[in-house]
């Protein structure tokens, strides 16, 4: 059985943002990313997965990998 506890999430990527948070996609953008190392693992958090929204007929979405050591 697969879980998540939404409430403790291993990465944070929404910056302090409420929904709907959202970064410009453009180069000099950065994302703020919070890290918690026992709900990363706890959770089985794999990365982030990137949606662009606004792309017409190019990449759409990139899947960001993140690991621990």
């Amino acid at each position: 059985m697969l879980s998540y506890d939404f409430t403790k999430p291993g990465l944070n990527v929404a910056g302090g943002h409420v929904e709907p948070f959202l970064y410009n996609d453009l180069p000099a953008t950065s994302i703020p990313v919070q890290f918690d190392a026992k709900n990363f693992k706890s959770n089985g958090t794999l990365g982030v997965w990137l949606v662009h929204r606004h792309n017409g007929d190019g990449l759409r979405s990139d899947v960001v990998p993140f690991t621990t050591k």
